[in-house]
């Protein structure tokens, strides 16, 4: 409650400024929505995170349907990639304005943005859940999506996986050209054991 209020005195503070100073130069609380939004640049950095991130059902009430944590209860921030990634935004935006203080913000991880308990890590393209591998042991589907039996070291016939759920790390570039080539690796391969499979 504390910090709300803190957020709601400075807030006062600076609007209470901003009436006696806006004659000379116009105060941001008073600015347009074009204005705010002509000094924005929206910027989408990819990495190759740790990998180590669990999905989970949502549990009801106040839970979203999919849930993502850590498996070393780390928060994601703490990922040693997005210390790489402020680092090489800090070093565009002094390059952009010639100001070395200049960085880009990430909204979702400001001050406010807490306070409203909404402070998160935004999560695109979420890869794995059932991870390609050589045998049971190490994944969930073959090299083709083709499902694992660990009963029998076989694989159960005509079950297959062939999404983003089968790659079993982050790429650090968009995967769609990725999921695209296993999915038709996987077609072409039931296309070859239908023709195969005895009349």
């Amino acid at each position: 409650l504390s910090a709300i209020i803190r957020y709601a005195f400075r807030q006062t503070v600076a609007t209470v400024r901003g009436l006696f100073t806006n004659y000379r130069k116009r105060a941001p609380q008073f600015g347009s929505e074009d204005e705010y939004t002509m000094q924005m640049m929206c910027i989408a950095a990819m990495g190759r995170e740790a990998s180590v991130g669990r999905f989970r059902l949502g549990k009801g009430l106040g839970d979203t349907d999919l849930r993502i944590s850590r498996e070393d209860d780390l928060s994601f921030e703490a990922d040693p990639i997005y210390e790489e990634i402020r680092n090489s935004l800090a070093s565009f935006a002094a390059k952009l304005t010639d100001d070395s203080s200049q960085s880009f913000r990430n909204p979702f991880l400001t001050e406010a943005a807490e306070l409203a308990g909404s402070r998160s890590i935004a999560l695109t393209h979420p890869l794995g859940g059932c991870i390609m591998g050589k045998t049971a042991s190490d994944g969930v589907v073959d090299e083709f999506g083709r499902v694992f039996d660990a009963g029998t070291g076989g694989v159960y016939p005509g079950l297959y996986v062939a999404d983003a759920a089968v790659i079993p790390t982050a790429l650090g570039v968009n995967p769609t050209l990725t999921i695209s080539a296993l999915a038709l690796r996987a077609a072409d391969n039931i296309i070859e054991e239908v023709d195969s499979a005895p009349a």
